[in-house]
């Protein structure tokens, strides 16, 4: 699963590059089909924690969340960060996936940054 992971994340950010310094991340948006693939889904932040798009959520558009922990108190949106800062790529957290009835999950979350700046 993590390669498979790995793979379709390379592809949306391959898919987000060529529009990235005409738009502010809030009016940015990745084609809605390209972040589903099966029970996997694609959220994109800014590096200051604000979402970017969230296809599951898109109420949280425009919504700093770098404080926002998960259902076991961890900065999920930092702990992101902090792997795409460190070249780690990988952090896990406990979220509803909706995907599967809505159960809390262990979810691994790839970071990989869009932007070159």
């Amino acid at each position: 699963m993590k390669k498979e992971i790995v793979i379709f994340v390379k592809e949306v950010v391959a898919c987000a590059r060529p529009n990235r310094k005409e738009k502010s991340p809030v009016e940015f948006s990745i084609p809605k089909r390209s972040v589903f693939r099966g029970v996997l889904y694609i959220c994109a932040y800014d590096t200051s924690g604000t979402t970017i798009t969230h296809p599951v959520n898109p109420d949280k558009t425009g919504v700093n969340r770098m404080n926002g922990k998960d259902i076991k108190g961890n900065l999920f949106i930092e702990n992101l960060r902090q792997a795409v800062i460190h070249y780690t790529c990988f952090a896990l957290y406990f979220y509803i996936n909706p995907a599967s009835s809505n159960m809390v999950e262990k979810m691994p979350g790839q970071a990989m940054k869009a932007d070159d700046s």
